[in-house]
């Protein structure tokens, strides 16, 4: 809708699950492939380009045992969205009896 704000940064989470299995889920809801990645810092994570966002699924605690998202302790696993997210519905998908949830935008 004209005039809306345009969603440029969101984060979801989900209580439980391993990223791998987020990353799957999401992938053929979208048609994508999700691409594993390692990091010093998080550890692994999987990311993926959905139309002109940039999805990064990630695990909580990081590599070092500290919350990422210490406002969220009890998700374990976090879905970064970064771009325009008009056609995008993560909230909501099932993953091994979990839902996501959004947990911020901006």
């Amino acid at each position: 809708m004209e005039g809306d704000p345009v969603v440029r940064h969101a984060l979801f989470g989900i209580r439980a699950c391993l990223p791998s299995e987020v990353a799957a889920i999401i992938g053929r809801q979208f048609g994508c492939a999700f691409e594993q990645r390692e990091s010093h810092y998080t550890g692994d994570y999987w990311t993926a380009k959905i139309g002109s966002a940039v999805v990064k699924i990630a695990t909580q605690p990081d590599s070092y045992g500290d919350p990422v998202e210490i406002n969220f302790p009890a998700h374990q696993t976090l879905i970064y969205v970064d771009g325009e997210q008009s056609n995008m519905q993560i909230e909501g998908i099932i993953v091994g009896g979990h839902s996501v949830e959004r947990l911020r935008i901006a």
